[in-house]
């Protein structure tokens, strides 16, 4: 038997979710979502992490395009309600607090009653993008929030795909603080 399953004809989850974290706090936000934006998102969705190269020559840096921002014009006309805002008890490495909520979030959206759903979740943390969109990471303690995740997921039947987006167009940057 599998220990993990995706159900690929699973439905959208029309709701568009972000999460953040700062020392002080975690933050998550929720708008509402057409399908025509979600499927326009979620080709967005980081699969396998980022292509980085070490040996760019000059010039060719230019060339590149990141499509991602359009992913902000979407998040920035969005009506954003607040959905989490938690105050940090420990100080904890910024990356493990990004993980944390969006492992928050998404248990939050298993518990209101959402079920075999794709979710899509904005974050501005390359590091938790690329964390959970392998679903895996050589630190230990990453590895305990992308084990948690999972099981939430795997509880619920959520399927998650992450977008990065910039902090500034963030709507959780605010509650996270």
């Amino acid at each position: 038997a599998p220990l993990m399953e995706s159900d690929l004809r699973a439905k959208p989850h029309l709701q568009l979710l972000a999460s953040d974290a700062s020392e002080e706090g975690l933050g998550g936000c929720a708008a509402p979502i057409t399908e025509s934006h979600w499927q326009q998102l979620f080709r967005l969705a980081e699969e396998r992490g980022c292509h980085v190269r070490l040996d760019w020559q000059a010039g060719q840096v230019a060339r590149l395009v990141d499509n991602r921002s359009s992913a902000c014009g979407l998040a920035l006309q969005a009506s954003w309600g607040v959905t989490l805002q938690v105050p940090v008890r420990r100080p904890k490495h910024i990356n493990l607090l990004e993980l944390e909520a969006v492992f928050r979030v998404i248990e939050s959206v298993g518990k209101s009653g959402v079920r075999r759903a794709r979710l899509l979740l904005l974050v501005d943390s390359q590091v938790t993008v690329g964390a959970v969109s392998k679903g895996r990471s050589s630190s230990r303690r990453v590895n305990y929030w992308l084990r948690r995740i999972a099981g939430v997921c795997l509880s619920y039947g959520l399927s998650v795909d992450v977008v990065w987006i910039p902090t500034k167009a963030n709507p959780a940057d605010a509650p996270s603080r």
